[in-house]
């Protein structure tokens, strides 16, 4: 659901700012966003978001890029747990949270500034994805 935004995918300005909620996963299907990248914030519960480059958890404190025409798949995971295979699809579990899209450019890490070292985001405090390989891939939705 879209909460605010302003300009247009199709001019390739501006931003859109979204609220989610997923109470289960795509287990077939993959999607792209062609219009922005998406800066993506869990606000409850637990996701895997599965990329062409490999797999990621995102939670609460956690916030996830996906680059402009990276296709990915979303899942539930179960709550409390480090084993990134256990796939939650019980019904009274969802994960919600925002997304902002932006249309132009990318997202880029701010300069360090006065600061220095002591920057508030640094190369070190973020995560890549790894690898994975989908051993069972017919049937599979684009």
């Amino acid at each position: 659901m879209t909460v605010c935004g302003s300009g247009s995918a199709s001019a390739r300005s501006g931003l859109g700012i979204n609220y989610f909620v997923l109470n289960a996963g795509m287990p077939r299907v993959a999607m792209e966003n062609a219009d922005g990248e998406m800066l993506l914030v869990v606000q409850h519960g637990r996701i895997l978001v599965t990329t062409e480059f490999g797999r990621l958890i995102s939670e609460p404190n956690y916030i996830l890029v996906i680059p402009r025409g990276v296709k990915f798949k979303v899942d539930l995971l179960e709550p409390n747990t480090d084993d990134i295979d256990a796939k939650y699809n019980k019904d009274n579990e969802f994960a919600r949270g925002y997304f902002c899209e932006i249309f132009n450019g990318n997202f880029d890490l701010p300069e360090r500034g006065p600061i220095g070292a002591n920057s508030l985001a640094s190369e070190i405090d973020f995560e890549v994805p790894t690898s994975h390989y989908e051993k069972d891939l017919e049937g599979l939705e684009d």
